[in-house]
């Protein structure tokens, strides 16, 4: 679950967006990018499912003992490892390659911690990258790292719209920009519902509706509230 807050008509609230709505901000992004030409399927595919695992546990939010919800960097670790492996297996079973790339993303997380059940996930998704990158083949091997970056760079573009209140940076991440190989990104907001890129790589704005939630004392989702902005252009 991401969390952020927005100005709302009685003051600033607290609302969520569940992580696969943000993954479709990333598959569209990923269907407009024209620099260096169109991506390759099996890449847009890792794009629009790397939060799959993420549909079952935004079902409802977990709450804290504060009673705000916890989002995506705070989840408790045991349920959110055991959705990330079932994802990535649902991804692998659609393409080994997206599979790959799927699990390369997530396992940089758990590889930062060096508590038991993060280290069990890590070496889970090693064994499982070792299996899949002997099904390569070479051109796939060579391209690995730089497919990786563009599905890094999609979800860090998606999270920059999802994470900040929007209209302004709130988000602690990015500010200096995004970083992919040779190339430099600078994303700021132009109002509350456009975010200009610079330099621009998509062929088309990009316009995108989303929803957002508050919850109940139980965890459910309630009060959705749409949202649409536009990227790039």
């Amino acid at each position: 679950m991401i969390t952020r807050v927005r100005a709302g008509a009685d003051g600033s609230v607290l609302e969520c967006i569940r992580q696969h709505d943000h993954a479709a901000l990333s598959a569209a992004l990923a269907e407009a990018w024209c620099l260096d030409g169109v991506l390759d399927d099996e890449v847009r595919f890792a794009v629009r499912f790397h939060d799959v695992a993420w549909v079952g546990l935004d079902h409802r939010v977990v709450l804290t003992a504060g009673g705000d919800p916890h989002s995506f960097l705070d989840h408790p670790l045991g349920p959110r490892y055991r959705a990330l492996i079932t994802g990535v297996d649902l991804v692998e079973h659609g393409s080994p390659y997206a599979g790959l790339l799927c699990s390369r993303h997530h396992a940089r997380f758990s590889a930062l911690s060096d508590d038991e059940a993060s280290q069990a996930h890590l070496a889970h998704e090693q064994a499982r990258q070792a299996r899949l990158w002997s099904r390569l083949d070479a051109v796939q091997q060579a391209r690995a790292d730089a497919d990786l970056a563009l599905l890094q760079l999609f979800d860090a573009l998606s999270l920059f719209v999802c994470c900040n209140e929007p209209g302004t940076v709130t988000w602690p991440f990015h500010r200096d920009g995004f970083r992919f190989g040779a190339h430099r990104l600078q994303a700021r907001w132009d109002g509350p519902a456009r975010v200009r890129l610079d330099p621009d790589p998509l062929v088309a704005p990009v316009t995108w509706s989303y929803p957002a939630f508050r919850w109940d004392d139980a965890g459910v989702l309630v009060d959705r509230v749409d949202h649409t902005v536009t990227i790039g252009g």
